[in-house]
């Protein structure tokens, strides 16, 4: 995508996690509907369902794919957060 026409500092903080997002944001970005759930759910393995969900919903708050590998493009606080300091439980 041609970035161009942004500013230098829009540049810098296009396609990254520049904040941490609030419930509101992940709610509405990183939520499933059923086809979407379907789809992480025909990928092989627990680990592609998951990274299959990850992606969609980054790609939704974005508005584009992460280009760098991860760890470099997460934010500091991904890797300090888990679900064991999480008010989260997953259904079962």
């Amino acid at each position: 995508m041609p970035v161009n026409f942004l500013t230098e500092d829009q540049r810098g903080r296009w396609g990254r996690f520049n904040e941490v997002p609030d419930l509101t944001q992940l709610g509405g970005f990183f939520h499933l509907e059923a086809a979407d759930r379907r789809r992480a759910m025909a990928a092989n393995g627990a680990r592609n369902q998951l990274g299959y969900a990850v992606q969609l919903g980054t790609a939704r708050f974005l508005n584009c794919f992460l280009t760098e590998p991860i760890p470099r493009t997460c934010p500091p606080w991904w890797s300090t957060t888990s679900p064991s300091n999480s008010a989260w439980t997953p259904p079962r």
